[in-house]
């Protein structure tokens, strides 16, 4: 996983998947 800063708003970013069906998800928390 890494994690970046974006308009002040903190992500945390990994690839899921597996095979053909490979993702790049990321997820923050609410205000």
């Amino acid at each position: 996983p890494m994690t970046y800063r974006h308009n002040g708003k903190q992500y945390i970013a990994m690839t899921v998947g597996g095979n053909e069906d490979n993702a790049l998800v990321a997820l923050s928390l609410p205000d």
